[in-house]
């Protein structure tokens, strides 16, 4: 071969080495700004996650201190409710009791009444058996 295609033949490798290298180059820029993008998209997505996952946590903490809450409430309601319950009762059994300690008073009043009333009636009926004459006894019939 002459020299001339030689030369032609190293200057055209030497050419064909540095656009090799430049297309190695720009392939590796192309390859490493898809590898970008895609960590770029899982990290925007991991973030959505995390970000979702974190309000759902914090809708649970509050539910559940909500819950214990409105347990407690409900438990003093039910013991409130039942003394609630118990001190009704024991106000209508104490109005039960003034009605009838009432009604006993009443009652023993009016015997009392009759008592004194039977015995203004025996003592009319001996002082009429004095002054009539007659000796007839019929109150103790």
């Amino acid at each position: 071969m002459p020299e001339s295609s030689l030369l032609f033949l190293r200057e055209n490798s030497s050419k064909s080495f540095v656009l090799n290298h430049k297309h190695c180059l720009m392939v590796y820029g192309f390859r490493s700004a898809q590898r970008n993008m895609y960590l770029t998209g899982f990290c925007l997505f991991l973030s959505l996650v995390l970000t979702r996952t974190l309000h759902l946590l914090f809708e649970l903490i509050n539910t559940q201190a909500e819950h214990s809450k409105l347990k407690k409430q409900v438990e003093s309601t039910k013991t409130g409710g039942k003394a609630q319950d118990s001190s009704k009762e024991i106000a209508d059994l104490k109005k039960k009791v003034a009605e009838l300690e009432a009604k006993d008073r009443d009652f023993e009043t009016l015997k009392k009444q009759s008592q004194q009333q039977a015995a203004e009636y025996d003592r009319l009926a001996t002082k009429y058996n004095a002054i009539t004459g007659s000796s007839s006894d019929k109150r103790k019939d």
